[in-house]
């Protein structure tokens, strides 16, 4: 078996404008958006030895590094990195790391600011994180059966599917592609490869938005699943719901990006998959990821609703608990008023007597325990003392107290 080429890919979505952005810093170390001090710190492990901007119906910004590496970017985000196989374990550990520490990071840079949205570095990175794992696909010639199960087994991967073209074959793989004697011209094998890898990219990304709405899913569920909150709580699982919400909504958003993107491609099978049998395996794939995508797109439905009554529900009981709290402070003002008008009566009344030295009274008066005048000031002035700090504190809980939001606290 003589080993041709590893290409390694992952998938960031962006746009054609991206991809102007990324050829321009490329190619002259500067950015009109950014800072040249900043697109310098960014370009740092990128030592470029060739970089063209190739203007196609899916645009592409191809080049070299003089470490022999090679990187294809296209418009809606799909990266690949790829080199001659010298050694396949240290080739794909090589990719990888140039993959994680300079490709990725660049692209994100430039694509990720657009969406300045918290929920993007929650679900999505908590998912990314547990496991990354790129899909690679390698070109090989002259293998035989046992040395194309040697290469899967040298990736602990399974094959799924065998395929005979009209020239060489493919072997299909979950996250590994072996194209054997593909006897066509260079050209089209970078679309074949394009074509796989995008297949098997959108299907990771699918497998990601499964996992949220699935944990988005869940979280919600504990929200409604719990009988009694205390009042305490009712601000903090509010913003949560409120927070789960946003997130539900972004993500249907996202998942309505991706088939855009999906049937864009889609279009064009015929067009740039010159080899038949290839071309009808993609259209296969295609047709797959349809159905996936659409019974996604129903389970954000779903999700979206059932956070939006989840909010619904949760903002009523927590409004109906502020108004319960201001009307036991209107009761216990009202209480007070009284109490303290009543308070003038139950002064003690008293008899003064005034005596000389030898004892005798030479004088008297007589101290009343109540005065209508005393009652009509005093009781006055107290009712528009509780009157005015009644309404003072109800300005206070109705306008100017605001509940903190959960994710900020959990931030600090």
């Amino acid at each position: 078996m003589i080993y041709q080429k590893i290409y390694l890919g992952s998938w960031a979505l962006g746009s054609n404008i991206h991809l102007k952005e990324l050829y321009q810093m490329l190619s002259v170390g500067k950015s009109l958006n950014f800072p040249e001090k900043e697109v310098k710190a960014w370009l740092k492990g990128f030592n470029v030895e060739k970089v063209e901007y190739v203007p196609q119906a899916f645009n592409s910004v191809k080049g070299k590094l003089k470490n022999s590496l090679e990187f294809d970017i296209l418009e809606d985000g799909i990266m690949l990195v790829s080199k001659e196989i010298i050694d396949v374990t240290k080739d794909q550990e090589l990719l990888t790391h140039f993959m994680d520490s300079e490709m990725k990071p660049l692209w994100k840079n430039i694509s990720s600011r657009d969406v300045t949205l918290a929920v993007v570095s929650t679900e999505e990175e908590k998912v990314k994180e547990e496991k990354i794992k790129y899909p690679i696909v390698m070109v090989v010639n002259e293998a035989t059966e046992e040395d194309l199960v040697g290469v899967f087994g040298m990736f602990e991967e399974i094959v799924f599917k065998k395929v005979a073209l009209e020239k060489g074959s493919v072997w299909i793989g979950d996250d590994v592609v072996v194209l054997n004697d593909v006897n066509i011209n260079e050209y089209d094998l970078l679309e074949a490869v394009r074509y796989l890898m995008f297949a098997r990219l959108y299907e990771l990304k699918l497998n990601d938005l499964l996992s949220i709405q699935r944990k988005l899913w869940n979280k919600i569920e504990g929200i409604r699943s719990r009988k009694f909150y205390k009042s305490t709580e009712l601000p903090l699982v509010r913003d949560s719901a409120l927070s789960i919400q946003n997130q539900a909504n972004f993500y249907s958003s996202l998942s309505r990006q991706t088939k855009q993107l999906l049937l864009w491609r889609e279009k064009f099978i015929n067009e740039y998959l010159t080899d038949h049998v290839l071309s009808n395996l993609f259209k296969e794939f295609f047709l797959s990821l349809r159905s996936t995508q659409s019974y996604l797109e129903e389970l954000w439905i779903m999700t979206q609703s059932h956070a939006n009554d989840t909010v619904q529900s949760v903002s009523l009981l927590y409004s109906d608990n502020q108004q319960r709290e201001l009307r036991t402070l209107q009761k216990l003002f009202l209480i007070s008023a009284v109490v303290s008008v009543l308070s003038l009566g139950t002064l003690a009344g008293s008899n003064r007597f005034a005596y000389n030295t030898d004892g005798d009274v030479i004088g008297y008066s007589k101290i009343l325990a109540w005065h209508w005048g005393s009652f009509l000031i005093y009781g006055g002035v107290t009712l528009l003392a509780s009157v005015i700090i009644y309404y003072s504190l109800y300005m206070i809980f109705t306008k100017f107290k605001r509940p903190e939001r959960v994710l900020d606290k959990k931030k600090k």
